[in-house]
């Protein structure tokens, strides 16, 4: 009687144990699935840029979210109004001291849509929390109209927690950019910053932007004040059908981030698009670097066109992540394929350059680059018959006589004994 009543205990036991684990996994379970909740939006709302401006920003903003441990978004924009310059990302998901990893964006600038996103590791520090910048996402006013600017794929949940759970509550605030043309009343100039929108630790200080000398000494662009941005070298020969390659190069430039170039050639002489290719300057100092390919743009006169290129760099600015380069150096190559002769001096007409903090250095562009195309090469014909080559015989050295004392054989009397007669 005494065993089976400890039995039915022992039994009971184990039976409350297992139900007690169980509702354990079931809370655990459910605090997974339900990781967290809150918006992200576009910053500001709304605002107004001219055509042909300076490069503007547009932040991404979390707001009110739980813990996060990573993010990942998409937005759409109107391409025929801004054009995609950059992206860089923000200080919120890094800022408890997590360790933030960003793959390059997906950009379609056909279709006018760019997608971003970055994941922190580990469980430990907490993901942040609150409200605070995501990303700056930069562009450059094209055409005049309204752009708006939307989240794509809202069914899906745009954090995870520390733990990779999607958010099961979020919400999506668009925004908008209205170009207007330039009438001759200036608007205020829409600055590209990637200044923090949460308080710092006390231990971090952003150190100041480093600044340029001022005047940068004799280079391939002359001495500037300020920043100089030129093409190089002065002047190039070729000939039809031949690929003719223009370096553009920066000079006495500090803590560089990104850079927008536009060219200007002769579309009689090189009627296709240029190639471009990115110069070792910009990632120089570690950080890497995302371009878009060449792009035309309006503005060119007649028999002349434009081709802009932007470059950026990704990642966090001073003092979490790696300060831009510094000095001068080539940014880029562009590369022509002639189709007629002629003279085309290729220039630039606007150029903008960026620090890693996303402000704009002032920068000087001056000089050219002649670009002079000769026929096609081909061969000098011979006048009348060709000569061929014919094999010339080197004479050996001549066989010199040399007196050799040879050995003659002289013949020498012999004494023949004379048989005798009978027996010897």
């Amino acid at each position: 009687m005494r065993a089976g009543r400890r039995l039915y205990l022992a039994l009971s036991l184990v039976v409350a144990l297992a139900i007690a684990v169980a509702l354990g996994v079931s809370a655990q379970n459910q605090r997974a699935y339900a990781a967290g909740s809150g918006g992200i939006a576009v910053s500001p709302a709304t605002q107004q840029v001219q055509v042909g401006g300076a490069p503007f920003g547009v932040d991404i903003l979390a707001t009110g979210v739980a813990p996060v441990g990573s993010f990942d978004f998409q937005i759409q924009y109107q391409p025929s109004i801004v054009s995609f310059f950059g992206i860089a990302v923000g200080p919120f998901l890094s800022s408890t001291g997590r360790a933030i990893f960003c793959p390059p964006p997906m950009i379609d600038t056909v279709a006018g849509t760019v997608r971003f996103s970055c994941a922190s590791s580990g469980l430990t520090p907490p993901g942040p929390s609150g409200n605070g910048r995501l990303a700056t996402v930069a562009f450059t006013p094209v055409g005049a109209g309204t752009s708006p600017i939307t989240f794509l794929s809202r069914a899906n949940a745009p954090y995870s927690d520390e733990s990779g759970d999607p958010f099961t509550a979020f919400s999506f605030a668009d925004g908008s950019v209205t170009v207007l043309t330039n009438n001759g009343t200036p608007l205020a100039t829409a600055t590209v910053t990637l200044t923090p929108t949460i308080t710092p630790t006390p231990t971090q200080s952003v150190p100041p932007t480093p600044t340029p000398t001022g005047i940068a000494p004799p280079g391939a662009c002359g001495p500037q004040v300020a920043i100089a941005v030129c093409p190089t070298p002065a002047a190039i020969s070729g000939n039809v059908g031949s690929p003719l390659a223009v370096d553009i190069r920066v000079e006495d430039v500090a803590n560089f981030g990104s850079f927008s170039v536009t060219i200007e050639y002769s579309n009689v002489i090189f009627p296709s698009l240029p190639s471009f290719s990115e110069g070792p300057f910009l990632a120089s100092s570690g950080r890497p670097v995302s371009c878009i390919g060449p792009t035309a743009v309006s503005g060119g006169g007649a028999g002349l066109a434009r081709v802009r290129e932007n470059c950026v760099t990704l990642g966090q600015p001073p003092p979490s992540g790696l300060a831009g380069a510094a000095g001068s150096g080539t940014i880029g190559t562009f590369t022509f394929t002639p189709a007629a002769q002629g003279a085309s001096a290729i220039t630039i007409p606007a150029a903008t350059i960026l620090d890693v903090f996303g402000a704009s250095d002032p920068a000087g562009h001056t000089d050219a680059t002649t670009i002079t195309v000769g026929p096609f090469a081909t061969p000098t014909p011979c006048a009348g018959a060709c000569p061929t080559s014919t094999p010339t015989r080197t004479p050996l050295p001549a066989d010199t006589a040399t007196a050799v004392q040879t050995a003659t054989a002289t013949r020498t009397a012999t004494r023949t004994p004379t048989p005798c007669g009978g027996t010897c």
